[in-house]
């Protein structure tokens, strides 16, 4: 049984499931299985919900585990951390909003270097603006008080530049502000409202769930996984893969840029929305990460799965154990961010592309479906033997 929520819809199953979930983290026995909360998975689409009501698992869990070496706790608190959910534990409770800012947050000015330029210019994601979910991002925070974000979609307008893109900004000459009079008034316009008094700053009570990231550590770069001092907000990451072998059956534009299309209502039961099996795929892509780590490391000690990625996921001769239909990240790819999570956390607040999931209403994609039955309908922490 999956129970999906759309926007207000996500809002009203946070809402009414929000304190069963923070007395569940609460009570729970370390290594012990989380059960669900509702049905087998709760998943929240674009949720037009505050994001208070998800840190407040976050900081249940944060009080009861030691995250980061800040904390300057015990060896043995770290480790039993990592155990705290069992390796097979399915998650549980999912909230997959339309991001914005690619990377998390958006580039600084840290980021801007030359040696960084060449770098991010071959990853696709990294300066892209995406088709987001302009409904939670920008209009939310409006309704409760907060303008900046409506003031940056006004900016971009005016300066055709993405203000959250510190690499990309330029100042304008006012030779070039007569030619623009139209957009010279939307960037003064933007400029006055987004420091006007008075107003709610506080993200958690004006941003929804999926758009608010962990903020990055002020040191380090986006190849680097520096720890957040403050790890709420989104814990993963979806879109679609480009390997041959992880692409499932999808219904495409005919039209380039060659990409994929929404589903009608009808189709859904159609092939062309067709979903392959895919086990064991979560315990694959973990055991992928620790196989990684141990040839890195050249020991055979105790390695965790953090930054796992299906991306990394070999073909199998056992044709059951197939690929998601997406590409699922714990963590963020090119963010410059640790996860604020452990591997095997249930409760995974999901950042997605619109490869994977478009603006507000644009979760008719079989990719997305099919990603999200996946993770029910087969048993994604089988292991092989």
């Amino acid at each position: 049984m999956i129970v999906f929520g759309h926007s207000l819809g996500g809002n009203m199953l946070m809402t009414a499931l929000g304190d069963d979930l923070v007395k569940k983290v609460a009570l729970h026995e370390g290594g012990s299985y989380m059960q669900p909360v509702l049905g087998d998975l709760v998943v929240l689409i674009n949720p037009a919900s505050e994001a208070s009501k998800w840190t407040a698992i976050q900081r249940t869990l944060w009080r009861r585990l030691a995250l980061i070496n800040g904390e300057r706790r015990r060896g043995e608190a770290y480790e039993a951390s990592q155990s705290f959910f069992r390796d097979d534990q399915r998650p549980i409770f999912l909230s997959v909003t339309a991001a914005r800012n690619w990377p998390p947050g958006g580039r600084q000015q840290l980021d801007c270097s030359s040696g960084d330029r060449v770098q991010n210019t071959e990853n696709a994601v990294v300066q892209q603006l995406a088709e987001y979910d302009w409904a939670t991002h920008d209009m939310f925070p409006a309704f409760k008080g907060d303008l900046r974000p409506l003031a940056d979609r006004i900016e971009l307008w005016g300066t055709q530049l993405d203000p959250g893109d510190e690499c990309v900004q330029k100042h304008r000459s006012f030779s070039e502000s007569l030619l623009h009079p139209a957009r010279t008034t939307a960037i003064a316009l933007s400029e006055l409202i987004r420091v006007l008094p008075f107003m709610q700053t506080d993200p958690e009570q004006t941003q929804t769930i999926g758009n608010l990231d962990p903020p990055r550590s002020p040191r380090g770069n986006l190849h680097s996984y520096g720890a957040t001092m403050k790890p709420f907000g989104t814990t993963h990451e979806i879109r679609a893969s480009d390997k041959q072998s992880q692409l499932i059956k999808r219904k495409m534009s005919d039209k380039p840029p060659t990409r994929e299309i929404p589903l009608d209502y009808l189709e859904v039961s159609s092939l062309e929305a067709s979903c392959p099996v895919a086990l064991g795929w979560l315990s694959r892509a973990k055991a992928e990460k620790i196989k990684e780590e141990t040839k890195a490391d050249g020991k055979a000690g105790k390695h965790y799965a953090t930054n796992w990625d299906t991306y990394d996921l070999k073909p199998s001769e056992n044709a059951s154990e197939g690929f998601p239909a997406l590409r699922f990240i714990h963590g963020f790819d090119t963010g410059g961010i640790s996860p604020p999570t452990r591997p095997n956390d249930p409760f995974w607040n999901i950042r997605a592309f619109d490869t994977a999931l478009a603006e507000h209403d644009g979760y008719m994609l079989t990719s997305f479906i099919c990603s999200m039955n996946q993770l029910v309908l087969d048993d994604v922490t089988r292991i092989s033997r």
